[in-house]
C-alpha cells in the first residue's frame, strides 16, 4: 500500500541521515521545522557519520529524530549504532556522540514482556 510505502521510504532517509523534505516545507500534519536548529543537528550528526565511517561502524546504525529539541528527553534524537549481541536475543542500540563529548548514555531496545520499543 502507499503508506507502507511512505513508511519504508522515511525509515531508509533515517538510515541515510536525510530528510524526505526540503528546507522549509510543511510535514504531514502541517509543522515546519525550524531551518537553524536543524542546521547545527545535521551539521553535529553528519561530523558522527564521519566518524563512524572512519571506524567501521557505521554499518546497521539509525537516526531517531522527532523529539522538539525544547522539549523534555529531546536527547533521545540520535544516532544509534547496533550493540554486539543485541539485547535479550533481539537487536538492540546504543546512542554515540562526537569522541570527547559528554552525553547522557542512551539505549534502544525491544522490551519482549510489553511488545514495544524502549529507550
Amino acid at each position: 500500500s502507499t503508506q507502507e510505502v511512505l513508511a519504508v521510504r522515511k525509515e531508509l532517509y533515517a538510515r541515510i541521515g536525510g530528510g524526505s523534505r526540503l528546507h522549509g516545507q510543511s510535514d504531514e500534519a502541517g509543522h515546519k521545522e525550524p531551518r537553524k536548529r536543524r542546521r547545527v543537528a545535521e551539521g553535529k550528526e553528519s561530523m558522527i557519520l564521519r566518524q563512524l565511517g572512519q571506524q567501521g561502524k557505521l554499518q546497521g546504525c539509525l537516526r531517531l529524530q522527532g523529539r522538539d529539541a525544547k522539549k523534555k528527553n529531546a536527547t533521545v534524537n540520535g544516532i544509534y549504532v547496533p550493540v554486539a549481541g543485541g539485547y535479550d536475543g533481539l537487536p538492540a542500540y546504543e546512542k554515540v556522540g562526537l569522541a570527547g563529548e559528554d552525553e547522557l548514555k542512551r539505549c534502544l531496545f525491544f522490551a519482549k514482556e510489553k511488545s514495544r520499543w524502549k529507550i
